[in-house]
């Protein structure tokens, strides 16, 4: 495997866990989680919405990722066929809906994983079969994008991040095979990435608030992963500026209870991503480490029981895990933090560690933002575990003209939903 968790890290990780209480958890929670998917039937192509494919992306995501590496923790070959099932399966649709580019984006990841960590399982004729349907469906599409001017190829949100980082995904994972291919692809994310990183400075917040944070970095994690586990380098992205240190933005923008200030299009429910781990890696964060490992113990199962994580990113919990770090000062992680940029944000706090502390998050910045609100001024609040002041967060993407010239009709859009002031 070349791709996010090669043999070596695997053999460290293994090493790790017989001393790594939190890390054997993850192993096993995987391995629950897997074995709960192989009773459900594979993927199917449905666009229930007229417009999204999304949903069978994400679920192919992650069932061919937990499949696969419950297959790399245990060689037993009933998780590998199930993985490769799910690859046939969505390999056989008619396309991974190209006019919503996101849906071909995570589709080729979550193949590219697959192709990737199981080349030795596969026949070659699954290798061949899979391989030409990802350029057909993920890779020439994606190419069509680069050189006619595709709209994300240029943007500065989530869209960037994730389609530049799920086609280099598929592009590496066959460049032996398809070295041209591979390079030509190579060549225009690298002109295309820095715009969708162009959000972060320059204090690391994000402008279309923490879930699209979360959703955003880590496809900039798998890329950076990618490039440094295929090639050896990452050609520069990771100098992007601010990228550093939005980790500690997500650390800031999760309050006592758990929950997140949720401005922008996202709700106040915040579960974990590895994001933090790869962050922490890359950048010698150690104290990123250390906040995500807690947080963890605070989400997962104790011991670990059932599927009870469907995040299509959780394998990536084992492959980039980090037990280093320790609760850092209080200079290095203050009560009270200022993340300026588009979006404005301030978070308070009267202490950390404390379920019961009093937070409150409010936010200055721009109601052009991408997925912003007519929320300038708003907050939440936060104390004696409960949220008193909240944010109602997004509402169906599907009605008319939700992002165009109807959006600031809608109540949960406008003002009047919102802590702020009305006029």
């Amino acid at each position: 495997p070349r791709l996010l968790y090669t043999v070596q890290q695997e053999q460290q990780i293994e090493k790790l866990a017989e001393t790594d209480e939190l890390l054997a958890r993850l192993i096993k929670q995987n391995l629950l989680n897997a074995d709960e998917m192989l009773k459900d039937k594979p993927c199917w192509y449905e666009i229930p919405d007229g417009k999204r494919l999304l949903n069978q992306s994400r679920r192919a995501l992650m069932r061919i990722s937990a499949f696969s590496m419950a297959y790399r923790q245990t060689g037993d070959k009933k998780y590998a066929d199930a993985a490769i099932r799910e690859m046939e399966t969505v390999c056989a649709f008619k396309d991974w809906n190209p006019p919503h580019f996101l849906d071909t984006a995570e589709m080729t990841a979550a193949v590219a994983i697959g192709y990737d960590w199981l080349y030795d399982v596969m026949t070659p004729g699954q290798r061949d079969s899979i391989r030409e349907s990802m350029i057909r469906h993920g890779l020439t599409p994606a190419m069509n994008c680069y050189t006619k001017s595709g709209w994300w190829v240029s943007g500065h949100n989530n869209w960037n991040e994730v389609c530049n980082g799920g086609i280099l995904m598929g592009a590496l994972a066959i460049a032996d095979e398809e070295p041209q291919l591979a390079e030509e692809i190579l060549g225009h994310a690298l002109k295309s990435i820095p715009n969708g990183l162009k959000a972060y400075p320059p204090d690391g917040a994000y402008p279309e608030g923490p879930g699209y944070w979360a959703y955003g970095a880590s496809y900039t994690a798998l890329t950076l992963a990618t490039l440094n586990t295929a090639l050896g380098t990452d050609f520069g992205v990771s100098r992007s500026p601010a990228l550093d240190v939005t980790g500690m933005y997500r650390i800031q923008i999760i309050s006592p209870t758990g929950e997140q200030f949720n401005y922008a299009d996202g709700g106040s429910g915040a579960g974990p991503v590895p994001t933090l781990f790869a962050l922490a890696r890359v950048y010698d964060k150690p104290g990123y480490a250390w906040w995500h490992r807690e947080f963890l113990k605070s989400k997962l199962p104790d011991p670990p029981r059932g599927r009870s994580s469907q995040e299509r990113f959780f394998p990536m919990e084992i492959a980039w895990y980090d037990d280093r770090g320790e609760k850092p000062s209080a200079e290095e992680m203050p009560i009270a933090a200022l993340f300026r940029g588009v979006q404005d944000i301030v978070t308070m706090r009267t202490e950390w560690g404390n379920p019961d502390a009093t937070f409150v998050g409010f936010k200055g910045g721009d109601n052009t933002a991408n997925h912003g609100h007519l929320d300038i001024g708003s907050f939440v609040l936060d104390a004696k575990g409960v949220r008193w002041a909240i944010d109602l967060g997004s509402d169906n993407y599907n009605m008319p003209s939700y992002f165009g010239s109807k959006r600031w009709t809608y109540y949960r859009m406008n003002n009047r939903s919102h802590n702020t002031l009305v006029i």
